[in-house]
């Protein structure tokens, strides 16, 4: 089964997740308060666990002397900094709450209509998401559509690079193997479009919602992934 972007041949798709195959409401009005709650609480009830105390060191070397690192995460996270100890604690308290049972990954109707049809079509799909590996995998294990973890193969996050970056595309087609103009990426983000475009890559960005800026680099734009239909084909 062969893929085609375009009339240009696709080894494989690359998606985003916030505001592509899910609702980022989800993550400003779900995800990000219950981390805000709950990072306090966790610190202080685990203060050994190696991870935490990985997150509070590396926040110490990113803030100045004397100030309260738990105070720093939160701010960060008020200001939606990705900042890499801070998406170490959300990967832990999200995955206490899914555990929990205090909420579902949130997939939209159409993304996962489209995600099962490239599955049993065999396409390779991965994700690439500034919310931590661990979080994404947590993410789709307790979606509310399932367990999604074996549509994907690979995971990434912004330790291989910046979102906004070519190289970064350019260093995960690298490690898939792939060449760039055989990869179609599939995100909301307009700098994130022409970052990836820079490497090569194929975008299509979705907009679903009307705060989102048009990209200005020639991609194609779509609502919701039933509109692939008329960019996407097998052969």
């Amino acid at each position: 089964m062969t893929l085609t972007f375009q009339t240009h041949p696709i080894d494989l798709i690359l998606l985003d997740i916030e505001g592509t195959i899910s609702s980022q409401r989800y993550v400003l009005e779900v995800l990000y308060p219950f981390a805000r709650e709950r990072i306090p609480v966790f610190v202080a009830r685990h203060p050994d666990h190696p991870v935490v105390q990985r997150a509070l060191r590396e926040t110490a070397e990113r803030i100045e002397p004397g100030q309260d690192p738990v105070a720093a995460l939160i701010a960060w996270q008020d200001a939606d900094q990705k900042v890499p100890p801070l998406k170490l604690l959300q990967g832990l308290v999200w995955e206490e709450g899914y555990r929990e049972g205090a909420f579902k990954g949130h997939i939209y109707d159409d993304a996962h209509a489209a995600l099962e049809g490239w599955r049993k079509a065999g396409v390779p799909m991965h994700i690439f998401s500034s919310g931590s590996v661990k979080a994404q995998v947590e993410f789709f294990q307790n979606s509310n559509r399932g367990d999604l973890r074996s549509y994907f193969g690979r995971h990434y996050d912004t330790d291989i690079g910046a979102k906004v970056v070519p190289a970064s595309y350019m260093a995960i087609a690298a490690d898939l193997g792939a060449a760039p103009d055989r990869i179609l990426f599939l995100t909301d983000n307009p700098r994130e479009v022409a970052a990836a475009r820079q490497a090569g890559v194929h975008v299509v960005q979705v907009i679903r919602d009307e705060s989102v800026k048009p990209n200005e680099a020639g991609a194609p734009i779509v609502a919701e992934f039933d509109q692939l239909r008329e960019l996407v084909a097998f052969g």
